[in-house]
């Protein structure tokens, strides 16, 4: 780099520095946000992370033009979905009563895409929920605007490759091994929907066990086995 470009560098910095505190606040605001609105229409990501407090999470979210999802009735017979849903979180569909308490928030956007987060307490004392994860699901027509949890078909889902499994039994799920060893049964809203044979459990893909041909050795994936 010669002398010249990195004096002209150097008065460019000058002239940042110099600005008055709030002219210069302001440009940093106007960077942020110009990088958190390009991320949030990124098609792979929104603006969230994982372990982020939900309610900031939520504000996060609405800033970017996402909305609470009315579509589909929450299940107020659940505590802990008529205490939220009481404080104005419209959002909340279903929540888990074991474990963490893991919970089940819509939104959607102008695009009529649905993103959902799950949230779950933590172990927190004060019940403070915090995000675990998010997916996105899209839905073009009335058949799809029925919850993923009426489109997942029931049986035993496999990774492939190891012993470990999950079973799905109408509206639960839970895991289990070779040993038979079982774990307490979720809500089916944790899971999300992939394709017909295909849950997607926010690490693993898992596909049904009678989808997989007989002698066939290979994994579970987005696309299947």
């Amino acid at each position: 780099m010669n002398k010249k470009i990195i004096a002209l560098l150097l008065l460019a910095l000058l002239g940042i520095f110099t600005e008055s505190p709030t002219k210069a606040v302001d440009t940093i605001q106007k960077s942020q946000q110009f990088s958190l609105e390009n991320y949030a229409n990124a098609p792979e990501g929104v603006p969230i992370k994982k372990g982020m407090p939900y309610k900031e999470a939520r504000q996060i979210l609405i800033k970017q033009g996402w909305q609470p999802n009315l579509e589909g009735k929450p299940n107020l017979r659940d505590r802990s979905v008529k205490e939220l849903f009481d404080l104005g979180y419209e959002e909340i569909k279903d929540c888990s009563g074991t474990g963490e308490g893991p919970c089940r928030f819509e939104f959607i956007n102008k695009k009529g895409e649905v993103l959902v987060v799950v949230a779950t307490t933590n172990g927190s004392k004060n019940a403070e929920r915090f995000v675990r994860n998010w997916w996105i699901e899209k839905k073009t027509d009335s058949d799809q605007q029925k919850s993923s949890s009426n489109i997942i078909q029931e049986g035993r889902y496999w990774l492939g490759g190891t012993d470990q499994g999950l079973e799905i039994k109408g509206q639960q799920y839970r895991y289990y091994d070779e040993s038979e060893i079982e774990t307490p049964w979720k809500p089916i809203a944790e899971l999300q929907y992939v394709k017909k044979g295909v849950v997607f459990d926010g690490e693993n893909y898992w596909c049904l066990s009678t989808m997989l041909a007989k002698g066939q050795r290979t994994s579970c994936s987005k696309n299947g086995w």
